[in-house]
């Protein structure tokens, strides 16, 4: 899908800046616990299309670039949160686990 048929191709620059200034801890959880990076140190949003989130992990070996995929498209900008949201909860089960 083209960039500017994406439905929440407007709102992804805001989304991007709020995450990396404001939630550098989600995205950390993200790449360790989905991403399989236990070693990351930080790690900071790329990009969020309607199906996934492209994050990059510093790591001691060096930065790794990841995407992490959505449990089901999104169709409007409304259901960013809720999916992030969803997406950091299944990440931090799956750290409590390892």
């Amino acid at each position: 899908m083209p960039a500017s048929e994406d439905p929440i191709f407007d709102a992804s620059p805001s989304v991007i800046a709020h995450m990396n200034e404001d939630h550098a801890d989600a995205n950390l959880d993200y790449v360790r616990g989905l991403g399989g990076l236990d070693s990351a140190t930080s790690a900071s949003m790329r990009a969020i299309t309607a199906t996934a989130i492209s994050l990059i992990a510093q790591t001691p070996e060096g930065p790794v670039e990841l995407q992490l995929e959505f449990p089901k498209p999104l169709s409007s900008p409304e259901e960013i949160r809720p999916a992030l949201i969803q997406l950091l909860g299944e990440a931090r089960k799956a750290s409590s686990r390892k």
